[in-house]
């Protein structure tokens, strides 16, 4: 809660997107908290429109660049001098002199509870690894990656049917709520936060658990969370589409589900078991169903297509690695 005569907060904004919009319409709620810039990205989607219209509406000063590192960028941010920055939902590294632009530091908000899931598309490791749990984080910025300490986390259940989608919206709900403790802490003089503790791992940009690969040889419960750990239908994937090795080269798989069926036990492993209105596969233990495919660079592929190039004619059998 905010201190009855505390000065006023000036704050300003980095960021893009439904989250960004959101957080500066809990900010405008705040009596005490000003806020003084937005840095977004260049662009004209939906909530790019929003954001310029919400700045125009409340004498927001507005700047859209491609990188919020960009001299004119920083520059405003050093002239307006706030009292600190909320870095939300920019995956862009914020360099040096952008960091020293503030008083109080930059926030950053974390789709992951720190220091355990520290870098990119953390809703892809945490299925793939098959945690129970998942959490966000609000933490100040410092020249490490999700390194600062931490202002405000939480934690929430992981539901066994979660995919990085549904999970990553999920992350933006949950880190959204929390933004108003994160809110509440820096209002009432916190400008340091907690130092991270515990084990530390971090997911890199191009990390891609097994290498993006799928194995119809695996049992169905790993097939099950290599598919949802790459499913981010309906946007545009940011990690890898699982590939699925062929004799004649492999296939980019953007739905599919596998299922738990006894006609898998009379089938080998790889076998084609149907190639019409979808391809269905024999795994071990189950039957991989594969209901879209693109091309490298994300174009949905015709299934008659894809049967005909790698000759999945029912009773032929895939490659299975041992």
């Amino acid at each position: 809660m905010n201190v009855s005569g505390a000065p006023r907060l000036a704050v300003a904004i980095i960021g893009s997107g439904k989250m960004a919009c959101d957080c500066v319409n809990r900010i405008l709620a705040r009596d005490r908290v000003d806020t003084r810039l937005l840095i977004t990205s260049s662009g004209d989607d939906h909530w790019c429109r929003r954001l310029a219209t919400l700045c125009a509406s409340h004498a927001i000063r507005l700047i859209s660049v491609r990188d919020p590192n960009e001299e004119t960028a920083v520059r405003m941010l050093e002239d307006l001098q706030p009292d600190l920055a909320f870095n939300i939902n920019n995956l862009a590294i914020l360099r040096r002199r952008m960091l020293a632009a503030t008083a109080g530091g930059i926030v950053n908000f974390h789709n992951g509870p720190l220091p355990a899931y520290a870098g990119l598309n953390i809703p892809t490791w945490v299925i793939w690894n098959g945690e129970a749990r998942h959490g966000v984080t609000w933490h100040f910025m410092n020249t490490g990656i999700d390194s600062g300490n931490i202002l405000a986390q939480t934690n929430f259940p992981v539901r066994p049917d979660e995919t990085a989608s549904s999970l990553m919206f999920k992350c933006i709900l949950e880190g959204t709520a929390l933004f108003e403790d994160a809110l509440d802490r820096v209002t009432t003089g916190d400008r340091s936060g907690t130092p991270q503790t515990g084990d530390r791992s971090y997911y890199g940009r191009h990390d891609v658990p097994n290498d993006g690969v799928l194995e119809l040889g695996w049992d169905v419960a790993t097939l099950d969370r290599f598919l949802r750990a790459l499913d981010y239908w309906p946007y545009p994937n940011p990690v890898a589409y699982p590939r699925l090795r062929t004799s004649a080269g492999e296939i980019r798989i953007a739905r599919a589900t596998v299922l738990s069926s006894g006609v898998a036990a009379a089938a080998t492993t790889g076998t084609v078991i149907e190639a019409a209105d979808d391809i269905r596969l024999a795994t071990r233990g189950g039957v991989l169903v594969i209901r879209s495919v693109v091309d490298p660079d994300g174009r949905t592929l015709p299934l008659e297509e894809i049967v005909a190039r790698h000759r999945l004619e029912p009773g032929s059998r895939l490659p299975v690695d041992a």
